[in-house]
């Protein structure tokens, strides 16, 4: 390991990178850095909204399916940037407004003091920073522009306007614009134009919502093109006809942006501007020189879907094989780099003995799919966050895959190098050419591992995505597998020394009061962060059927009570007769469980035994449950203690006679 750095260090940081905004400015930027001699540093990511509302738009009442297919992806989204505390970087470019248009959650104020202490260009947002500059674009004069062509050109007077997030800085400056615009010609402001969308073009309820309280819209601006998209296809549904009886005007001049029917009126935000302002910064920086904010301009461009005609914008028919060939290539690679994450993730689950021999199939994924370099760095221990807790990163990781070109290292806990903050850079960096490297999360749901380290270029981002994702879940099952391993390892040797009669009963072939003990425990270290349920239970007036018709008849009832009880919990709950005519059990509460459906089963049955049996007596059984989450105070005979009191309390109600007749 070495102990110097070999190159200065850029740090990059954005939002998703499904939009063009972020992947013309991750690119422009690749492209002039790498003739820096720099090395390059992405810290990137895609949240659950983009992945998963396509699936979920056309679902009613899917709050919380939502919820929870967004458990983990929001949790853990900002914490990927503080991972560059591990590289020595020594300027952070900062995609503001695209990093918290991509969270859930507004926790900007936060973001600055999570990072490094260096020199930071801010893009996109004007932030008060001690140490850098920001990058900006004429987001207020260029909108207003815009909307005052939709007033005085075509003589719009119901406009609504789509924000972007409250938490965008460049959002608020167009709806600032927005709202100056009606002012400045006398038109009314009224909260029912205005809604807030997530910049990307999956908005259409939004929309629908926008159309449903105002039938007289003659004009649509949205905060930018993306959103244009659930326009266009909303407008449609309602036979509006944009250009026509529906002017819309949208923000950024995306590439699609011209070919859209009609060619959508737009403000040109020119990215690469922004990136080249950036760079220029990057040269004062690496010069020696202050660092200065700057704004570049921005400029409507006028196409059909405002109500002009006869201005360029929609592209000819000789275009068209082009294109269609250009998109049907970026599909087939799409396609090809999916399947190639798929079948990584079968060989991972099921090649994978150890640690060691998981990350000598992971990196022969890698060479197999191309990758140059690759790295893998994971914590000591998987970092459990709860869904109200911050991330508190640890201070060391553990590298546990190297792959370079056709060469890769692999290791187990025992022997992992271990690497401290700032030191990771040292590692990746090639002593003869400059490398950009994107860093991946790599979680599973609110587990966190570590991260993926991938020498790639731009077009490849969402492939490794894709991957890292794959690899949090093979890393979760591997964890698992691993457990159940050391779990089988301790069972079989306690087997060797204990009896099966020591922990069984003789009666009802249940648990005895020590095994079931035993295996309650064993449950709670398998999953400690889970909520389980303990449970007593017993046979009603046993000592009036063993002084009525004898203790054989005692002995038959209880061993219904065995069957009933096991019947009605979870499969695999611990369960056992703890003497007499009690029974102790606990369960995993898990999603689905009623407690009152277990009840209502337990007196089913024994209803059902009270009409078929012929038994001279009724079979009553009552049942006390105590739901308790797991910690380090927490003492099981505590909680089977209060599931005895609520027992005591279910007895009240029991028969006050069970014999028949």
């Amino acid at each position: 390991m070495n102990n110097r750095k070999r190159r200065p260090i850029i740090g990059v940081m954005t939002g998703h990178y499904l939009s063009d905004y972020p992947r013309t400015i991750i690119s422009e930027l690749w492209r002039q850095l790498k003739k820096m001699d720099v090395d390059v540093r992405l810290y990137s990511g895609v949240n659950a909204n983009i992945v998963f509302s396509h699936r979920l738009a056309a679902i009613d009442d899917t709050k919380d399916i939502y919820e929870a297919y967004d458990e983990g992806f929001g949790l853990h989204w900002l914490s990927m940037f503080e991972y560059s505390h591990f590289d020595d970087v020594d300027l952070l470019i900062i995609c503001y407004g695209n990093i918290f248009a991509s969270h859930p959650y507004n926790k900007s104020m936060d973001l600055l003091s999570m990072l490094p202490d260096v020199p930071k260009i801010i893009l996109g947002t004007d932030l008060a920073l001690e140490n850098g500059a920001c990058v900006t674009v004429d987001n207020y004069g260029s909108m207003k522009a815009g909307i005052a062509h939709l007033i005085e050109k075509h003589d719009k007077k119901d406009i609504a306007f789509i924000s972007g997030p409250k938490v965008s800085q460049s959002a608020n400056k167009r709806m600032e614009a927005y709202l100056d615009a009606l002012e400045e010609h006398s038109l009314p402001i009224r909260d029912e134009l205005i809604v807030f969308g997530d910049y990307l073009n999956n908005i259409d309820e939004i929309v629908e919502e926008l159309f449903s309280r105002n039938e007289r819209i003659d004009a649509i601006v949205s905060s930018n093109d993306e959103m244009c998209n659930a326009v266009y296809r909303v407008a449609k549904k309602h036979g509006r006809q944009i250009g026509e009886d529906l002017a819309v005007l949208g923000y950024d001049d995306a590439p699609f942006a011209a070919t859209m029917n009609p060619p959508l009126t737009t403000i040109h935000q020119d990215y690469r501007l922004e990136a080249d302002g950036a760079i220029g910064l990057v040269r004062d920086f690496l010069d020696g020189r202050s660092l200065s904010s700057l704004s570049v301009p921005a400029g409507m461009v006028i196409r059909e879907s405002c109500g002009c005609h006869g201005n360029s914008g929609t592209f000819s028919e000789a275009a068209r094989p082009k294109d269609t060939h250009i998109q049907y290539e970026e599909l087939y690679q799409t396609q090809i780099q999916n399947l190639s994450a798929a079948v990584t993730l079968r060989n991972l689950l099921l090649d994978s003995v150890s640690l060691k021999a998981f990350f000598e199939t992971l990196a022969k994924e890698m060479i197999i799919s191309g990758t140059v370099s690759s790295y893998v760095f994971l914590f000591d221990e998987p970092i459990y966050i709860e869904n109200s807790e911050d991330f508190v990163l640890p201070d060391t990781m553990r590298l546990f895959m190297r792959q370079d070109n056709r060469d890769f290292d692999a290791y187990n806990m025992d022997n992992a190098p271990v690497y401290g903050r700032h030191m990771v850079s040292y590692d990746i960096s090639d002593p003869e050419d400059s490398k950009m490297t994107a860093s991946y999360l790599l979680f599973y749901r609110n587990y966190q591992y570590g991260t993926l380290i991938v020498e790639t270029e731009p077009d490849d981002l969402r492939f490794y995505y894709t991957m890292s994702l794959q690899i949090g879940s093979a890393l979760r099952y591997l964890t698992l597998a691993l457990r159940q391993q050391r779990i089988n390892r301790t069972l079989q040797e306690q087997n060797q020394i204990l009896d099966f009669a020591a922990y069984h009963d003789e009666l009802t072939g249940l648990y005895n009061r020590a095994g079931v003990m035993q295996q309650m425990l064993q449950t709670i270290r398998e999953d400690e962060s889970a909520q389980y349920v303990a449970v007593m239970g017993d046979l009603d007036h046993l000592k009036q059927i063993n002084d009525t018709f004898g203790h054989d008849a005692g002995d038959s009832a209880i061993r219904m009570v065995s069957k009933v009880l096991k019947d009605a919990l979870p499969d695999g709950s611990p369960l056992g007769r703890s003497g007499g005519d009690e029974f102790t059990g606990m369960f995993r509460m898990t999603e689905g469980i009623e407690l009152d459906d277990i009840r209502s089963y337990i007196k089913t049955a024994c209803e059902q035994y009270n009409e078929t049996s012929g038994k001279p007596y009724y079979l009553g059984i009552s049942v006390g449950f105590h739901v308790f989450t797991y910690s380090e105070d927490t003492e099981l005979s505590a909680m089977l203690k209060k599931a005895d009191g609520q027992l005591y309390e279910a007895k009240k109600l029991r028969r006050s006679n069970v014999v028949r007749g």
